[in-house]
C-alpha cells in the first residue's frame, strides 16, 4: 500500500509541476526533469510525513522505555526522509531548504561549533562525508519535529481511546524527552543554521511575545494533532461530526499561529512583503487579497493534514490501538 500511494502521489507531483505558471525553481525541483526512481523517492518521502510518526508512534506504546526509544528512532525516520529526498531532489533544492554546508566553507566553519565541530576533522580526511553528514544532521533537525510529535499525539490519543492504564507515569518521560528534542531541533535550525531562507521568513516578536522562531513550533505540534484526530476520525474512532469540528477548529487555530508567528514585513530582492503573502501565493510585489490568502492558506493545510492521516492510517489502522502495550 505505502509503494503504490508514494508512485501515485510522486506521479501526481510530477504533473503538477509540469503545468503551465509553476515557477522555475519548482518545475527543476526533481533531478533530469524527474526519473520513475527520483517520483517514487519523493513519493515515499511525501507519504513519510505521516507514516513515520505513526510507526514511531506504534513502536513507543509496545516497547519498554519509549522516552529512551524516542530519539534513535526519530533520528531514523530523519535519515530515511533525508535519503528519499536526496535520491529524488536537486542539490540545489536541498540547500535552499537546509543550506550550503558550512564545513565546506573554511570562513564559516567558526559557526559550527561547539554542537557540530566534530566535523571539521572529518572534513579533513573525508570532505564528502563531512558535507553529506551536515546536511543530513541539518535535515534532521529541521524535519524530525514533526514525525516526534505525530508519534507523541498518536501515543496519547491512543491510549485514551483504549483506556489504557499507567499510562501518566509511562508517558510524562516521554513527554519531557520530546520537549528536549524539540530544543534541540531548534537550536540547529535556527542558532547554527546555515542559511536564512527560513528564519528571516519569521518574526523577531510575535503578538504573544515569542519570537517566531519559537511559535512556529506550536505551529507544527497543531498540525501534528490534528492530523492525529483526522486519522481518528477516519479510522472511524471517534465521532464523525465531532471530530471534524475539532478539526476545522484545530485548523484555524493553525492558520492563525501560522500567520502570528511570519515576519509582517521582509526585505529582500528590493522588495518589501509580508511572509504569509509569499508563502500562500508566491507573491512579493503586490500584497495578496485577504480572501486569497485564506483560500489558499486552508487548501493547502486541508492537503497536507490528509496526506499526514493518510500516511498515519497505512502505517497504524484502528486495530492495532488494542495491540497490548507495555507498562514499563
Amino acid at each position: 500500500m505505502l509503494t503504490v500511494a508514494a508512485l501515485l502521489i510522486g506521479l501526481s507531483v510530477r504533473l503538477l509541476l509540469s503545468l503551465p505558471g509553476v515557477p522555475d525553481n519548482l518545475r527543476t525541483l526533481f533531478w533530469n526533469g524527474g526519473s520513475l526512481l527520483n517520483i517514487f523517492c519523493f513519493g515515499l518521502f511525501i507519504v513519510g510525513l505521516g507514516s513515520g510518526g505513526a510507526w514511531m508512534g506504534a513502536l513507543l506504546r509496545r516497547l519498554p522505555l519509549p522516552w529512551l526509544l524516542l530519539p534513535p528512532l526519530a533520528l531514523a525516520v530523519s535519515m530515511i526522509a533525508y535519503v528519499c529526498l536526496f535520491l529524488s531532489v536537486t542539490p540545489e533544492s536541498l540547500h535552499d531548504l537546509i543550506g550550503v554546508p558550512l564545513v565546506d566553507q573554511a570562513a564559516r566553519q567558526a559557526e559550527l561549533k561547539p554542537l557540530l565541530d566534530f566535523l571539521i576533522p572529518l572534513q579533513q580526511v573525508r570532505p564528502g562525508v563531512a558535507k553529506w553528514l551536515e546536511s543530513a544532521i541539518r535535515f534532521a533537525a529541521l524535519y524530525a519535529p514533526l514525525p516526534i510529535l505525530v508519534a507523541l499525539f498518536t501515543v496519547l490519543i491512543s491510549d485514551a481511546l483504549t483506556l489504557s492504564a499507567g499510562t501518566a507515569r509511562r508517558n510524562l518521560p516521554l513527554l519531557i524527552c520530546a520537549g528536549l528534542l524539540l530544543v534541540l531541533c531548534r537550536s540547529l535550525v535556527v542558532d547554527y543554521a546555515a542559511t536564512d531562507n527560513l528564519q528571516e521568513l519569521l518574526a523577531e516578536r510575535t503578538l504573544v511575545g515569542l519570537p517566531g522562531s519559537v511559535l512556529i513550533y506550536a505551529v507544527i505540534a497543531t498540525l501534528a494533532l490534528n492530523a492525529v484526530v483526522l486519522w481518528a476520525v477516519l479510522a472511524r474512532l471517534v465521532n464523525r461530526w465531532a471530530g471534524m469540528l475539532a478539526v476545522a477548529i484545530l485548523m484555524a487555530f493553525c492558520y492563525w499561529l501560522l500567520d502570528a508567528s511570519l515576519a509582517p514585513a521582509v526585505e529582500k530582492y528590493g522588495a518589501t512583503f509580508r511572509a504569509m503573502d509569499f508563502l500562500m501565493t508566491g507573491e512579493r510585489r503586490v500584497p495578496a487579497a485577504n480572501a486569497l490568502r485564506i483560500v489558499v492558506g486552508s487548501t493547502a493545510q486541508a492537503v497536507v493534514l490528509l496526506v499526514i492521516a493518510l500516511g498515519i492510517y497505512t502505517m497504524l489502522p484502528a486495530r492495532a490501538l488494542f495491540h497490548r502495550r507495555s507498562n514499563a
